[in-house]
């Protein structure tokens, strides 16, 4: 496999313990470093500072113990492993929980062309494999309860189905460019392509691939005319409520990204229609779930209030994508071409509004870096105060909020977040505590192509808090 940086960044989030690294040294007050190898130093042979070490400060030299944190990981003079296997614990923490394959998800929220989903389709490829071969406690998948044996008896049943798998359950993508969109959809499906042809699969033997979760963050169709016309076919007038506030909220996602909380965001619009749908007749709320009517006793016993705020949105989200599907068939008027892009663009939205609401166990990412465009740099800064100062360590705070307790993510930055005092809200509050650093490399120039930018790769595992 590969050993570019990204390539490593992914591995290191996807899979086992490696090796321990070298035994750290001991200085003479019983502080731990652990010295970094010659590739990793800038031009002037300079170490990668402590993050909690102020500006231009080390120690001897040495990457200094707050990387591994204060007060643990010193067991026999070692580092400790940056992954707990089955059965183990560091510190007190539990073992993780194994998980079906296709209960795996895994997000590049800055996803260019690609890249980093296609190396961890690679490794999904050979975590699928030895998942089926394990039989003895195998988990099962959520939606089904079924193992994966149990759905695939066969290794053959099993490598026909996997490419699509990974592409529907596992592998999420987000961009601002609806070019890098199609190209990392496009790469992905080419990939699943040579998973089949490795291992031999004939086109009519291949599982077809109706999904690719590459989304594109932009605003939603900005036709007032036909958002008006289209609000006013929803019933009850609570969903065009909704619709017309999710419009609104989208409206700089072209410059955000995944960097729009828009889950956030639609949490008290998502409450307020629920509340006005819960003061209809009980009859009219059991709408909610289909056009039958209704029996008696199932009148008596439907109340809204008993439906999570998740399977509102669910529901509503379903009988709007119907209505949009709906409203592009119609052809009146000569608009119907007009309609089809409206409804198709709204569906769109939809798509990234699910993405992100969703929670994920891997990140990865190489972000943008730099200021945030003047049009979104007053939202931004409201949004993400301690770590304003750079998209990149936005992302990084974004992310982890993406993930599952326990989950992990991997990045590729610049290097300045780690001495620089104007990034110490973010090493003490999202580096330290929203997560913790298993893995730091100094990488210095050269990684990122032409990009005169000094770098550093890391993985950092979100706290269970």
């Amino acid at each position: 496999m590969g050993g570019s940086p990204a390539d490593l960044v992914a591995r290191q989030c996807l899979t086992p313990s490696p090796p321990l690294p070298p035994s750290p040294t001991r200085g003479e007050g019983g502080e731990v470093s652990a010295p970094l190898p010659s590739s990793t130093r800038g031009d002037g042979g300079q170490q990668l500072p402590s993050p909690l070490v102020g500006e231009g400060q080390g120690v001897g030299g040495q990457l200094p113990s707050p990387l591994v944190g204060e007060g643990q990981g010193v067991v026999g003079g070692q580092l400790p492993s940056p992954r707990v296997g089955e059965g183990q614990g560091v510190g007190g923490k539990q073992p993780r929980v194994r998980k079906d394959p296709r209960d795996l998800r895994i997000l590049d929220p800055a996803a260019g062309s690609g890249h980093f989903l296609l190396y961890c389709f690679d490794l999904l490829l050979a975590i699928y494999e030895e998942a089926w071969a394990r039989q003895d406690g195998a988990p099962s998948y959520g939606p089904t309860g079924q193992t994966l044996h149990a759905d695939y008896p066969t290794l053959e049943a099993l490598r026909r189905a996997v490419p699509a798998l990974i592409l529907r359950h596992n592998l999420y993508a987000v961009d601002i460019d609806p070019r890098a969109r199609q190209i990392c959809a496009l790469a992905l499906w080419l990939r699943a392509q040579r998973a089949y042809q490795m291992h031999g699969l004939k086109r009519d033997e291949r599982t077809m691939i109706d999904r690719v979760n590459a989304v594109c963050a932009e605003p939603m169709p900005g036709d007032a005319a036909l958002l008006a016309e289209f609000a006013a076919t929803l019933e009850p007038p609570v969903l065009g409520q909704l619709v017309r506030g999710l419009f609104e909220r989208m409206r700089l996602a072209g410059e955000a990204g995944s960097l729009l909380r828009i889950e956030a965001d639609l949490r008290g619009a998502i409450a307020e229609a629920k509340r006005q749908w819960r003061e209809r007749p009980t009859y009219m709320q059991a709408g909610l779930f289909g056009d039958e009517p209704l029996t008696i006793e199932q009148v008596g016993l439907f109340d809204v209030r008993a439906i999570s705020d998740e399977q509102f949105w669910d529901h509503t989200e379903g009988m709007v994508l119907a209505a949009l599907q709906r409203y592009a068939e119609r052809a009146e008027d000569g608009l119907g071409y007009r309609r089809r892009l409206f409804a198709d663009d709204a569906a769109s939205g939809f798509a990234f509004v699910d993405l992100c609401r969703q929670r994920y166990d891997v990140v990865l990412m190489n972000p943008p870096f730099g200021a945030a465009s003047k049009g979104w740099k007053a939202a931004f800064e409201q949004a993400y105060p301690r770590t304003k100062n750079d998209l990149y360590a936005a992302f990084v705070e974004r992310g982890l909020a993406l993930l599952h307790p326990g989950g992990m993510l991997g990045a590729i930055t610049s290097r300045t977040g780690f001495f620089l005092t104007s990034f110490q809200k973010w090493r003490e509050e999202i580096l330290l505590k929203a997560g913790r650093p298993t893995i730091v490399a100094d990488l210095g120039y050269g990684v990122l192509d032409t990009a005169m930018v000094e770098t550093a790769a890391y993985v950092l595992e979100k706290n269970d808090g």
